[in-house]
């Protein structure tokens, strides 16, 4: 790889000098990047889609690599990364513990209706909130995920349609 050109490299290893962005000055550069970030994939369904995987790692308990994973992700399914890093605001320091008292709730609750009450599961209580808090996590991931993609997907397409008619 390192006997071949800058161009010939993937976009993501290149020399920041050597990619080509339109414009004479640095201010001129970030605008046009900062445009195109946030004009690729915006049809509703792509946006709605975006702000759902957001929403997903947001609540996600992998506190500290969400943008990581979600910008991983981001690479791979092609949505739009500043949607998605709106999504992931859902977890920003005043809500968390609001989050996590609703991840320990809600996985109480799972883990009793499961017929696993925590109680029984450790004798240690953190332990025991620390399984809950887990499992209700991923379930706040799943759940918030699904109600946000169908809320903004209908939002979304009743705009454009709304747009289209005016």
């Amino acid at each position: 790889m390192l006997n071949k050109k800058f161009s010939e490299w993937p976009a993501l290893f290149r020399p920041l000098g050597s990619i080509s962005i339109p414009g004479n000055s640095l201010k001129e550069k970030i605008v046009y990047v900062v445009r195109h970030e946030l004009r690729a994939n915006t049809s509703p369904l792509y946006a709605a889609r975006s702000l759902a995987i957001g929403v997903f790692f947001g609540f996600s308990p992998i506190y500290g690599f969400q943008v990581a994973a979600m910008l991983a992700l981001s690479m791979v399914l092609r949505i739009n990364r500043p949607i998605a890093f709106l999504g992931i605001c859902v977890s920003i320091p005043p809500l968390l513990p609001f989050v996590i008292l609703a991840a320990i709730f809600t996985g109480k609750m799972v883990l009793a209706f499961l017929g696993m009450p925590v109680d029984t599961i450790v004798a240690n209580k953190w332990a025991g909130g620390g399984i809950a808090w887990f499992f209700g996590s991923w379930i706040l991931a799943i759940v918030g995920s699904v109600t946000v993609f169908a809320a903004s997907y209908l939002l979304l397409k009743a705009q454009k349609k709304s747009k289209r008619v005016a």
